[in-house]
């Protein structure tokens, strides 16, 4: 093929992609875009938030009803082991793998679970063995939903605003996953907390029909295929420097850096002599500094980069302050766990806007959203070890020292793949 057909058969592939995208436009407008577009994005944001409620009651549920001193630890793994499992399942067969049908399918099986929990906890009381099963329903949806939900949001936006919209979002979400638990818990507290499975299958029901009707309508084709012929698993995803470097950051900062319900306790009980009434001002100092965060990366989306690197270094030298002495040392804690919010919002914002915005191939971004929900989830496994390991060695101050420098480690270094990402963009899909 000589060079004038390349030219011609680029410019083919480029405007057939131009009208299929104007003609998803086009419906859905027709069908009234912005504000089907509204109740979908809010809908999807209230699922997520809802189904972290429910990790966090099945945690709370474990430590305050079960019998099993290992029974917190069993649930942890429940919650995580499904993620690895996945990215084994799903790896083998990742080019065919459709996750916006395992979307709707996904919030089904999550509405009747959640049903079937909530009416039996209130017939029959809590049972260990149920709330271990439902773990492991809810983390296998929620790790299947996540790449089907980004990909069919960002494509309702136009490609002209889709980053900013995508970062607004993001923002929107994490902080609805932030608040949802604090409202899990006060139904925990008042002893009526298997009306929250209820709604949360009420929820998903809603979400499963809208999810339904945007794919529908954004009519995406099936047959889209990211890598080349033959190509299988996850290597159309992973073949490009610029995504492993991307993906190891992210695997190093979820490892050391996004554990404070770990860190909270610790710090409470040996950085301010047992105050166990702390732990809960910590997390929320960290909440206020994570929406904060969040919501500087939705106002500066031109600059995901340097907010997801910046804010991987703000978040290990916050972690790192923890244990500089201080004669007011309630105060100085709070404040570090504040600045470590900050860092953890800005990371987290910018690398789930990177991913649900990376490229022009929507199979690109699908097996990239999932590959970073499956780190995200299963680097709770890694962490617990790290920590584990760390407070046999010495105290807790060693096990801030060593988060800490993990995640600064990680923020340097994407910091210094900025420029091999910029200069990689032309050969490889190019990241936002």
């Amino acid at each position: 093929m000589n060079l004038a057909s390349m030219l011609i058969l680029g410019n083919m592939r480029k405007s057939s992609a131009s009208t299929t995208s104007t003609a998803n436009a086009s419906s859905l407008t027709n069908h009234g875009s912005v504000a089907f577009r509204r109740v979908y994005i809010w809908i999807s944001i209230g699922n997520g938030a809802t189904t972290q409620a429910v990790f966090f009651l099945l945690a709370g549920l474990a430590v305050l009803r079960a019998e099993d001193p290992q029974a917190v630890g069993l649930q942890l793994a429940a919650q995580s082991l499904p993620a690895l499992a996945l990215l084994l399942l799903v790896g083998s067969a990742a080019s065919k793998f459709n996750f916006r049908s395992a979307l709707v399918l996904s919030l089904w099986l999550q509405a009747a679970s959640a049903i079937i929990f909530g009416i039996t906890s209130l017939v029959f009381g809590y049972n260990l063995v149920s709330a271990l099963i439902m773990s492991l329903v809810y983390a296998t949806a929620s790790t299947v939903q996540a790449p089907g939900r980004r990909t069919v949001m960002a494509d309702l936006y136009p490609e002209e605003v889709r980053r900013r919209a995508i970062s607004s979002i993001t923002a929107y979400s994490n902080g609805a996953r932030l608040v949802a638990p604090a409202a899990a818990g006060f139904a925990l507290a008042t002893g009526y907390w298997q009306v929250w499975f209820i709604l949360d299958a009420v929820v998903c029901v809603v979400a499963a029909l809208l999810s339904s009707r945007a794919i529908k309508l954004l009519n995406i084709s099936q047959k889209e295929n990211l890598g080349k012929e033959g190509e299988t698993g996850w290597s159309p995803t992973l073949n490009t420097r610029s995504v492993r470097a991307f993906l190891v950051a992210f695997a190093a900062v979820c490892v050391f850096g996004f554990n404070i319900q770990v860190i909270a306790p610790l710090a409470a009980r040996d950085l301010l002599n047992g105050a166990e009434e702390y732990a809960g001002l910590i997390v929320s100092s960290h909440t206020l500094g994570s929406l904060l965060g969040a919501v500087l990366v939705a106002r500066a989306d031109r600059h995901l980069r340097g907010c997801y690197a910046g804010g991987s270094v703000l978040l290990g030298l916050g972690l790192i302050a923890f244990v500089i002495p201080s004669n007011a040392m309630e105060t100085m804690i709070l404040v570090c766990s504040l600045i470590a919010g900050v860092g953890r919002g800005l990371t987290l914002t910018a690398s789930s806007t990177m991913a649900s915005t990376w490229g022009e191939s929507t199979v690109f971004r699908e097996r990239l959203i999932a590959l970073t929900s499956i780190i995200f989830t299963a680097s709770n496994l890694v962490s617990a070890g790290i920590i584990s390991m760390s407070l046999a060695l010495g105290s807790s101050t060693l096990t801030l020292w060593v988060c800490g420098a993990g995640s600064v480690a990680a923020g340097l270094c994407a910091m210094m793949m900025r420029s091999k990402w910029d200069s990689e963009n032309r050969s490889e899909p190019s990241g936002p």
